[in-house]
Parts: C-alpha cells; sequence; structure tokens
C-alpha cells in the first residue's frame, strides 16, 4: 500500500490511516520491508523479479522505493506519523483466518508460501502455464513453473485450504480438486477440504485488464450469493470467492501521481499507461478451473 507514496504527506497520511483504522488488518509487503528499514539493503525494491523482467524496469522499481525511503525517514515527522516506521517492521508477513460453518481456513500473503516477494502464484508462473501469456512476458520455454505438487505441497504445510495472494500485479484464480491418491500422498489421510482455491487481486490500485480503469480485491464471504458487481469468481467449502472492482476516480488520480512522478520519472515510465488503459490482458486470462463470470 506505500509504492507511489513519495512524498512525507502521502506516506503519513495512508500509513497512519491503516495503522489506525479499526477495519484493517495489514500484512508486510517487500516494499513496506525495504522502505522501512534501518539501513538501507541491497535488494533495491526487494521485488525479487524473475529473469524475465527487463532490467530497465527493475532499475525503475528500485528508484521507486528508493524515493520512498527519503519519505519514510523524512524529519520531522508529525507527532500522528511517529512510530510508523516500527509499525511497518513490526507486520507480519501472513495471516490466517477462519470462515463459514466449516471453518476454512485461508492465508493472506503477499507473495507466495516460501517468500514475501516470492513469483510462484503468479499468473504467469502456475501450472498449466498460459503459454501465449508466458510468451507475452518474455518467459522462457523452460522457465520456472509452479507445478500442481508443488501446490499442494504448500497447502499441506500450510495447513490452509486457500491462498489470498498479491505482489506480481496480475490477476487470477483458480481452484483445485484434491483426488483420493493425493489426499492421502500430501495430507496423509487428515481430514482436510478437498475443494483449495488460490486468489491472486493483481493490484489494487492499478488497472488489472485492458480497457479499465480501476483496481482489484479478492472478497470472501460465508455469503454464497454471487455479488452484484463480481468480476468473476467461485464457491468452494460453502464460502463464496469474488474477485471485485476497486473503483476510484481515474482523472483526480492521474493529476495527483503526475503531480510527484512527473513524466519521465521512474514510476511515470512504468506505470502511467497502465494506469491509462490497463495491461494487455484479459479477464478470461484471469480464470481458470471452475471460476466464472459474475
Amino acid at each position: 500500500f506505500n509504492f507511489f507514496n513519495c512524498t512525507p504527506e502521502w506516506w503519513s497520511n495512508i500509513n497512519t490511516s491503516i495503522r489506525d483504522g479499526a477495519r484493517f488488518a495489514a500484512t508486510l509487503g517487500n516494499v513496506e520491508v525495504e522502505a522501512a528499514a534501518t539501513v538501507e539493503s541491497s535488494a533495491g525494491c526487494g521485488c525479487a523479479y524473475p529473469d524475465y523482467v527487463p532490467d530497465e524496469f527493475v532499475n525503475r522499481s528500485n528508484a521507486i522505493v528508493s524515493r520512498l525511503r527519503q519519505a519514510a525517514h523524512a524529519e520531522p515527522l508529525s507527532t500522528g506519523a511517529k512510530g510508523v516506521l516500527e509499525w511497518l517492521r513490526s507486520l507480519p508477513m501472513a495471516i490466517t483466518v477462519s470462515i463459514g460453518d466449516d471453518a476454512m481456513r485461508l492465508a493472506l500473503l503477499h507473495g507466495d508460501p516460501d517468500s514475501l516477494a516470492g513469483w510462484g502464484l503468479a499468473a504467469e508462473s502456475v501450472d498449466v502455464p498460459d503459454s501465449a501469456l508466458r510468451r507475452s512476458l518474455g518467459c522462457s520455454a523452460d522457465g520456472q513453473v509452479t507445478s500442481r505438487q508443488q501446490l499442494l505441497k504448500w497447502f499441506a504445510d500450510s495447513g490452509v485450504s486457500a491462498f489470498l495472494s498479491a505482489h506480481t500485479c496480475l490477476p487470477w484464480a483458480q481452484d483445485l480438486h484434491i483426488s483420493p491418491h493425493e489426499h492421502q500422498r500430501y495430507f496423509h489421510g487428515a481430514a482436510y477440504s478437498s475443494h483449495l482455491v488460490i486468489f491472486n487481486n493483481g493490484a489494487a490500485g492499478l488497472p488489472n485488464f485492458r480497457g479499465t480503469q480501476h483496481g482489484l480485491i479478492t472478497r470472501v464471504s460465508a455469503d454464497l450469493d454471487v455479488p452484484a458487481d463480481s468480476v468473476y469468481g467461485l464457491s468452494a467449502s460453502g464460502v463464496r470467492f469474488d474477485a471485485i472492482p476497486l473503483q476510484y476516480d481515474n482523472e483526480a488520480w492521474l493529476r495527483k501521481f503526475t503531480s510527484v512522478w512527473h513524466e519521465g520519472s521512474a514510476a511515470h515510465i512504468s506505470y502511467h499507461e497502465r494506469m491509462m488503459q490497463g495491461p494487455e490482458y484479459e479477464i478470461w486470462q484471469a480464470m481458470r478451473g471452475s471460476v466464472q463470470l459474475g
């Protein structure tokens, strides 16, 4: 929630609103780790980009977070903003919650179960791979793909039935039905949901599909009715999962964005076009398994 907050005022307002807001339960992201660190690390933005991400894009992301660090450590801080850095450093890397009559356990995490900045739950990474998407992103033919076996191991090791992630900036959703053989092999016959779910919301504060100008969030509810604004979703084990558009005034946001991230700046070069017209990515590419249009 900090990637563009490059002024002390923005940094203070956003972080104190989340820290002090009763409706929020925050988790750590790689940007927060790097921006709040006492000593600047050699990890740059901490994004851990895969090899297929161009060096120029990586360098710009590093420059963005370097500018965030300046805002985060600016003095003097307002009275209300004191303690923000300590609060950020104390955030958990993941949260587990239970929902529904059967207390389905969900994990909310930033990257993947192995790493805060992991790309194992990226749209282009998970088996069965989207070949067209991988080609468009420059993934090599023999590049890393997260296998079904790895996903099942992550679920078994984590003791949850759903992963809700972000980090990788392209949304997608999928469910997995466990066979009796897989149940015995990975879950050792223990009582466990046979219907597993993965939802990656992409980006809450950026357009996620071609021709759109809204963000996307993941809604989870024990109410199985399909929300009126669902983009896509599914029901599993008595719980409803949906991708929901996060609407905002795009013109107002662009004015605010360009007031600090001027043309030619790192963030403007990397993200302004996406803010205007969305990425080269379609809704159907995000829907896998039993996921259906809302």
